[in-house]
């Protein structure tokens, strides 16, 4: 590691560090440890238990690329008044923008973030109180990695939290071959 671990310093984010470090070197996608703002535009049900958030995203946003995940705060509005809320109290969660697009006229980024309820859960809660004109903020990006995808034949296996990926991925498939 880079930095001596102490008190300030959590391992977590060495090795996330290391990872990018090395992913760099690797000439492969990383995750980046940047603050992201999304504007919620609008929610609904878009299946019984897949609740999707339509949002105004960053212009620099992956238009096409399956599995791109943001780390969402869940409790942004909470830490805001209570700036004593521990790192180990913050709600955050992965979520994958499931479909991206951009306005040809005001060349406005838009997407989905799709959140699969199932019952009484932080993510699923956060989602649904979610109005329009809120903002959530994403402290990290992650891109999946899929390009192995693009030959051969792929098995494809997801449960309720990866549909919106398999979902991007199957609509944007490139490979000759149909995955299983």
């Amino acid at each position: 590691f880079d930095d001596f671990i102490d008190e300030t310093v959590t391992i977590k984010s060495q090795y996330i560090h290391l990872l990018q470090v090395a992913a760099k070197k690797l000439g492969k996608l990383a995750i980046k440890q940047q603050e992201r703002d999304f504007t919620v535009i609008d929610g609904y049900y878009a299946s019984p238990n897949m609740f999707r958030l339509v949002v105004g995203a960053p212009n620099d946003t992956p238009l096409n690329h399956a599995g791109y995940a943001y780390l969402f705060e869940l409790n942004a509005d909470t830490q805001k008044r209570d700036q004593t809320i521990s790192a180990s109290a913050k709600l955050q969660r992965y979520y994958t923008l499931r479909k991206a697009w951009q306005d040809a006229n005001s060349q406005t980024v838009y997407g989905w973030v799709d959140t699969y309820i199932h019952g009484d859960t932080p993510g699923g809660n956060w989602a649904r109180a979610l109005q329009a004109d809120s903002k959530i903020k994403s402290v990290r990006d992650y891109p999946e990695k899929v390009a192995h995808l693009e030959t051969g034949q792929c098995l494809l296996i997801c449960d309720e939290t990866s549909m919106p990926t398999v979902a991007n991925l199957l609509e944007a498939w490139q490979n000759p071959i149909a995955p299983i």
